[in-house]
């Protein structure tokens, strides 16, 4: 062995890390991680989040969807009423009623609209959706745990895309 290998080798003083950077022992999931995997547990997806209850007008606009079609929207407006709205989509194949002679079958969706709740601002809003989501979801899970999960991103402007937006 040369001098030059044996001064670039690693001695015993000095360890090196088995990987490239060091790791961080105590990793916590950023709130919108754990938000979305509560969601996921209960049986919901998050299809968009856009959140910002810190200033005076608050601004929010969420969007939410089940596998078995039900989904939900809520916002606050410019005026601040803010509003929660159900709905049920139906997907089927069928031919397009605007079109004339021989047509191809296509997906067509259906929307029905099963009902709207109004709330006196952003937080009471936040509340109810947590008590809706706890009780419609499809595995159970504890109100605590989504008022939490959902608390974490409340306290600072949060925006997310979910993994159902095209």
């Amino acid at each position: 062995m040369t001098t030059e290998a044996t001064q670039d080798a690693p001695t015993d003083a000095q360890p090196r890390p088995a990987v490239a950077g060091q790791v961080e022992r105590s990793v916590r999931p950023s709130p919108a991680d754990a938000l979305l995997r509560t969601m996921d547990r209960a049986g919901w997806a998050l299809d968009w989040v856009d959140m910002d209850l810190t200033g005076a007008a608050p601004k929010l606009e969420i969007r939410a969807s089940r596998y078995d079609g039900l989904w939900l929207r809520a916002y606050v407006d410019e005026l601040g009423r803010a509003t929660v709205e159900r709905f049920h989509r139906e997907r089927h194949l069928g031919m397009r009623g605007n079109e004339k002679g021989r047509r191809p079958l296509v997906q067509l969706v259906d929307d029905h609209f099963i009902g709207r709740q109004r709330y006196e601002g952003g937080r009471a809003l936040m509340r109810g959706l947590c008590a809706y989501l706890t009780d419609n979801a499809l595995h159970p899970i504890g109100l605590a745990d989504m008022r939490s999960a959902w608390a974490a991103l409340m306290n600072a402007p949060a925006r997310i895309a979910g993994p159902n937006v095209r």
